[in-house]
C-alpha cells in the first residue's frame, strides 16, 4: 500500500520559481514548468523539480502526479513522473531516497496548450517506506574519502588543497552546471559561479560566429585556471580562442567523424588536452591531442588507432594510453600520438568508454599510470609502473556505473591526490590519498 506523503501547490511560470514553505516530511522545491524539443522535433511540456526527504526514514517506489491549474482552479494539464538523474534518466522503483537526500524529478505533461494561463502546480508524491533489512553503509577503503554526493561531471584543481567541481548533466554547457569550491583539508565548501562564466555571453557567441541554435552543440570548455577555451562550430570544426573570443585558431575539422560526437575534454596540464569522440556506450573512441593555444600535437583522429576506452596521455600529449585488441590480445597499450608506433603495457579486459581515462603521472624517476577498471566485477584502482613494467593493484574504488553513467578524475598539482567524480544514482566526488595506498613499484 503506497503511503501518500504530501500534496503541495505552488505558482510557477516558465523559468520562474515561487518559494514554498519547508515541510516536515519529504516534499518538493524548485518546481517549474518547462518546454523542450524532443528527439522527433516536437515541443513537449514537463514539470521539473527537486524531491527533498526531510523525514527520518528512507523511501523507495517514488512516483509523482502533477496537475496544472488556471486562475479558476480548473485543470489545464496533468502528468505522471518519477525521480530522474541530472540527464533525465528515470530511476528504477528500487531507487532509495535516504533521509536528508535530494533528487530531481520530471513529469511529462499532456493536454496543456502553450500560453494557457497558469496559476498553480499541484504535486502529489507517492512512496513506500524502505524496508531493507540492512542499511549499514559500506565503509570506504583506506585512503579514500567522500567529499560530495551530488552528480559530479567536472573537476578542476585550483591548487594542491582546493578544487572546484561542477554537478549536473554532462551534455550541458559548463555554465549550466552547479559549481562548488571545496577545501579538501577542512571540508569547507561554498556554491560559486564558475570564474569563466562571465565571458560566455551573447557578445562572445557573435565573436566566434556561433548561431544561437547551435550554442548547446558548441561544447565550450575553458582550460582550468587558463584564459583560453575550446569549442566546435555547427560543422564540428574545432577551434580555440581567448576568453573574449579573439585570436581564434583552428585545430581539426572533425566533420569526417560521422556519427561520433565530441564527448569530452581531458586536461593534461599546461594547456595540453585529449579530446575524445564516440557515438554511444560500447563504441570505439576516436581522439586527438593538442594545446589550447591552437597547436596540434597528434595526427588527425581518423589516422590514430581507435581505443576501447577514453585514452589517457602524457602531459605533452605525444604518447597516449589506449585499450585495444591487437593480435587477438586485449589489453592496454602505449602509442605515439603522431607516429605509427605502439607498445604493449599489460593484458587485460578494458572497461567501457564511460570510465575515467588512464592518468599518466610523471615522478622524479620515471612515470606511473593510474588506471580505474573493473576486476572480477568490482571497481579497482591499479597503477602501472613504466620503469618496472609492473601492474600494482592498489585499492577498491567506490564506483558503481551503469552504461548511462560516467566517471572522470583529475590529479592534484602536487600529484599526491586524485579527485574522482561520477554522475548517476551512485554519483559523487571522492578524494584518493595516494600516499596512504600501497606504492606503485
Amino acid at each position: 500500500m503506497r503511503l501518500f506523503l504530501f500534496l503541495i501547490g505552488i505558482t510557477s511560470l516558465f523559468g520562474t520559481t515561487v518559494p514554498i514553505q519547508p515541510v516536515a516530511r519529504p516534499g518538493t522545491t524548485d518546481v517549474r514548468l518547462e518546454s523542450r524539443v524532443n528527439a522527433f522535433g516536437e515541443t513537449v511540456h514537463l514539470v521539473r523539480g527537486l524531491l527533498v526527504n526531510n523525514d527520518d526514514v528512507a523511501y523507495d517506489h517514488i512516483t509523482v502526479d502533477v496537475t496544472l491549474r488556471d486562475p479558476r482552479g480548473d485543470s489545464i494539464g496533468a502528468g505522471f513522473g518519477f525521480p530522474v538523474t541530472a540527464c533525465g534518466a528515470g530511476m528504477l522503483p528500487s531507487f532509495t531516497m535516504q533521509p536528508g537526500d535530494t533528487q530531481l524529478f520530471e513529469a511529462l505533461i499532456s493536454n496543456y496548450e502553450a500560453g494557457a494561463a497558469l496559476d498553480g502546480i499541484d504535486v502529489n508524491v507517492l512512496a513506500e517506506p524502505h524496508r531493507a533489512s540492512d542499511t549499514t553503509a559500506v565503509p570506504l577503503p583506506t585512503g579514500i574519502q567522500q567529499l560530495a554526493s551530488r552528480e559530479v561531471v567536472a573537476v578542476e584543481w585550483i591548487d594542491a588543497t582546493h578544487l572546484r567541481y561542477g554537478a549536473g548533466c554532462y551534455r550541458d554547457l559548463f555554465t549550466d552546471y552547479d559549481w562548488f569550491e571545496l577545501d579538501i583539508e577542512s571540508g569547507r565548501e561554498e556554491a560559486i559561479t564558475h570564474p569563466r562564466a562571465e565571458f560566455v555571453n551573447d557578445r562572445l557567441w557573435r565573436t566566434i560566429d556561433i548561431d544561437p541554435q547551435y550554442i548547446p552543440h558548441s561544447a565550450i570548455r575553458f582550460e582550468p585556471n587558463g584564459s583560453r577555451f575550446i569549442f566546435q562550430n555547427h560543422l564540428n570544426a574545432v577551434f580555440t580562442a581567448e576568453a573574449n573570443g579573439d585570436f581564434i585558431r583552428g585545430l581539426y575539422d572533425t566533420s569526417v567523424l560521422g556519427n561520433r560526437t565530441l564527448q569530452g575534454i581531458h586536461w593534461l596540464g599546461d594547456g595540453y588536452f585529449v579530446a575524445y569522440y564516440f557515438g554511444a556506450y560500447g563504441d570505439d573512441v576516436l581522439y586527438y591531442t593538442a594545446n589550447i593555444d591552437g597547436t596540434r600535437v597528434s595526427g588527425r583522429p581518423t589516422n590514430l588507432r581507435p581505443s576501447r576506452i577514453v585514452p589517457g596521455a602524457t602531459p605533452d600529449g605525444e604518447s597516449v594510453v589506449i585499450a585495444a585488441t591487437i593480435d587477438d590480445v586485449p589489453g592496454y597499450y602505449l602509442a605515439s600520438s603522431f607516429l605509427d608506433r605502439i607498445a604493449p603495457l599489460f593484458e587485460a579486459d578494458p572497461p567501457g568508454n564511460n570510465w575515467p581515462p588512464p592518468l599518466v603521472v610523471p615522478l622524479e624517476v620515471g612515470s606511473v599510470i593510474y588506471i580505474a577498471r573493473p576486476v572480477n566485477g568490482d571497481a579497482r584502482l591499479q597503477c602501472y609502473n613504466l620503469a618496472t613494467r609492473h601492474l600494482n593493484d592498489l585499492s577498491a574504488l567506490p564506483l558503481r556505473l551503469t552504461s548511462s553513467d560516467r566517471a572522470v578524475w583529475a590529479s592534484s598539482p602536487d600529484k599526491h591526490t586524485i579527485a574522482l567524480a561520477a554522475n548517476g544514482v551512485d554519483g559523487g566526488l571522492w578524494r584518493i590519498r595516494l600516499d596512504e595506498l600501497p606504492p606503485c613499484e
